[in-house]
């Protein structure tokens, strides 16, 4: 299990650091652009919209780590993502990959706000028992982003610093009677670079 995630937190830094040269204002990228290193660590809910016979909701502090890949297509990019709920008692990491397909993009709003439907995979623990630990899930995500402090200069660091809010829907690789809604909300705070 722990072979598979190094693996996969391998090969997506690889993928990360492949276009990584150059500046990402400088020229047009090609194909794959400069990626940006977000910390969106807040809380994950769980059992919160169709809560199985017996569940309760749960309400657990998400560590999350995404590399966003912009695209030489505007409202297309790819992420890899490392999550961790270190509070849990079954605290196994998923890695989180896929698209990000922008609906409302920030300039449409004045950079306030921007609005994304992400088809997803999610390398989880299966949430039953079962001869696999870690199983592939098809996720369909709904993001909002929320710039709280767009109104500050661009060069203030804190101008990147926004709330996030996502529902999730597992739509596969659950048991029958689990919750697929999820909801995730928290900081995004940019990494690297730390004034995109």
């Amino acid at each position: 299990m722990l072979r598979s995630i190094g693996v996969a937190l391998a090969g997506a830094l690889a993928c990360a650091l492949v276009p990584a040269r150059g500046h990402a204002q400088d020229k047009p990228c090609k194909v794959l652009c400069v990626p940006s290193f977000i910390s969106q660590s807040g809380v994950i809910v769980t059992n919160a919209l169709d809560t199985p016979p017996g569940a309760e909701t749960e309400t657990d502090f998400n560590l999350r780590l995404t590399t966003v890949i912009p695209t030489q297509l505007k409202r297309l990019a790819l992420v890899a993502i490392f999550q961790w709920q270190p509070a849990q008692d079954a605290n196994f990491p998923a890695i989180v990959y896929g698209g990000v397909i922008t609906l409302l993009r920030g300039e449409d709003t004045g950079g306030w706000m921007s609005f994304s439907f992400n088809p997803l995979g999610v390398f989880s623990p299966r949430g039953e028992p079962g001869p696999k630990a870690y199983t592939h899930k098809l996720d369909l995500e709904g993001e909002l982003n929320v710039n709280v402090f767009n109104s500050l200069p661009k060069h203030a660091w804190l101008h990147n610093v926004g709330l996030y809010v996502l529902l999730d829907h597992l739509t596969t690789g659950l048991p029958d009677e689990a919750d697929p809604w999820v909801i995730l909300a928290g900081l995004n705070v940019p990494i690297a670079p730390l004034n995109p």
